[in-house]
């Protein structure tokens, strides 16, 4: 409670979120993913990792040495060949996105027009909503680099309507 605000995991102080994730399965007696490859999205190995646990889809910093020089952006993790894939943020990017256990905030709505918002330093992009139960069917009027698992939430103006998680 008497730590500076921080958007950041208050039980990870130093930000090595893979080190806590190792210590963690080590304490509990669980195996860690062992290191792999990055491979390119036409298939060419561009450098090694040490576990796939290090990385999340959508990340591109923190990548490594890789043999290329374009900036990449995880676009898939298979933790059973341990092979994280990279590409460009074309790649990346989704411009249609599927929210999961909604939560409104206002009242519900069968379709919106609003602004959704999906990585937290990200700004909000216009879309259009369809809602179906606690799901909800987004069309982004720009693409972003978006993720299963990752936090939206469904703004008008500065109001918050609506949150869930990435499908």
């Amino acid at each position: 409670w008497d730590k500076v605000e921080s958007q950041d995991l208050c039980f990870v102080p130093d930000g090595d979120y893979a080190g806590f994730v190792s210590a963690q399965a080590l304490k509990r007696g669980r195996a860690m993913p062992g290191p792999g490859t990055i491979v390119g999205d036409d298939g060419a190995v561009l450098g090694r990792h040490d576990g796939v646990h290090r990385f999340t889809v959508g990340q591109h910093r923190g990548l490594g040495n890789l043999t290329t020089k374009d900036r990449l952006y995880v676009t898939s993790i298979d933790p059973t060949t341990a092979e994280v894939r990279v590409g460009n943020k074309a790649a990346a990017e989704r411009s249609e996105l599927e929210i999961r256990d909604l939560r409104w905030l206002a009242p519900v709505r069968a379709s919106l027009s609003a602004a959704v918002q999906v990585r937290h330093r990200g700004s909000p992009i216009n879309a259009e909503i369809v809602i179906e139960g606690d799901r909800a069917k987004v069309r982004l009027a720009e693409s972003t680099v978006a993720a299963r698992g990752q936090a939206a939430v469904i703004y008008d103006g500065d109001r918050v309507l609506a949150g869930g998680w990435l499908a």
